[in-house]
């Protein structure tokens, strides 16, 4: 396990979004929670380099973004493909030449009126084990799933470990835009990103408790309501009250929502060890590889 994980993750995803950007460590005892300073000059931020990230650098892009870059045309976002704007005929080979054009680790978002359910069957049948598969929305005026390619080979099993692990990473990109946003002083931008993280991180909590957790303590003998899982769960509540006040404060310029980001950071850091040291890993040993690649895809169906 890499050590500070959702540290390490923050910095080096806020130096990739614009090397003016100055990055605080404030130290705690036995955490370091991370603030974000104002640019050396918010006219820098603006010029930052599109291409830093070596392809589209926030996957899942909050509805109602341009279609391509957003935040002062310093991020780009990935293409979105609406359902309608493709022949019935030709969709999932419209589609499948679309995923195949893109290079590992970019990704297009697709948004339908009806549900999708046939476009993930088609991408787990003709590319099984390259592809993830994130909903955005729940599907209240339209579904939208961001779908992303993966440096693996067709045909190949997924680990629960891994699937995850991507999905924190995800989600701190999401984070660090919106307070990247914030502080070039774009108060609107901020807020739909971190509208976007919230659903992300609502979405991987619950599919935490309703699919991981219960089978972990299965397999492990555990009681309901009692050993690390039980921790975790107390944990999900805090981040939840924590996400809810810093949503309320962060696209208000007169507002300051930096306690509460250090306080976020602080359990969430804490957080992702245990699951990314020991939940996750425990899983991978226990699971066949087959129950192992049943279980992403049950969470690639999750629908938050």
């Amino acid at each position: 396990m890499e050590t500070w994980r959702w540290h390490e993750l923050v910095v080096r995803f806020s130096t990739e979004l614009s090397g003016h950007l100055e990055t605080i460590l404030v130290d705690r005892p036995g955490r370091r929670p991370v603030f974000f300073g104002e640019p050396s000059g918010v006219n820098d931020l603006h010029h930052a380099e599109p291409a830093v990230m070596g392809g589209p650098l926030v996957a899942g892009a909050p509805g109602g973004a341009p279609e391509e870059q957003t935040m002062s045309n310093s991020i780009p976002i990935p293409l979105t493909v609406e359902a309608e704007a493709l022949s019935f005929g030709e969709r999932s080979s419209s589609l499948l030449s679309l995923f195949d054009s893109l290079p590992p680790g970019e990704s297009f978002v697709f948004t339908s009126r009806d549900s999708p359910e046939w476009l993930l069957a088609t991408l787990r049948s003709e590319r099984r084990g390259q592809f993830d598969w994130t909903p955005l929305d729940a599907g209240h005026r339209q579904f939208r799933v961001e779908i992303a390619r993966r440096g693996a080979d067709r045909g190949s099993l997924r680990r629960v470990s891994d699937a995850l692990s991507s999905d924190h990473d995800r989600l701190a990109r999401l984070e660090v835009s919106a307070f990247v946003a914030r502080a070039a002083g774009d108060a609107e931008t901020a807020r739909n990103w971190y509208e976007a993280f919230s659903f992300g991180l609502r979405r991987h909590i619950a599919m935490e408790e309703q699919l991981l957790f219960p089978l972990f303590e299965k397999r492990a003998g555990l009681l309901p309501g009692a050993g690390p899982t039980e921790v975790m769960r107390g944990e999900h509540r805090e981040i939840e009250r924590l996400l809810v006040e810093i949503l309320r404060t962060i696209g208000d310029p007169a507002k300051l929502p930096d306690q509460a980001r250090a306080e976020f950071h602080d359990i969430l850091e804490e957080h992702h060890q245990k699951e990314e040291g020991m939940l996750y890993p425990a899983l991978d040993e226990v699971l066949t590889s087959d129950e192992g690649d049943t279980l992403v895809s049950k969470i690639q169906e999750f629908p938050g």
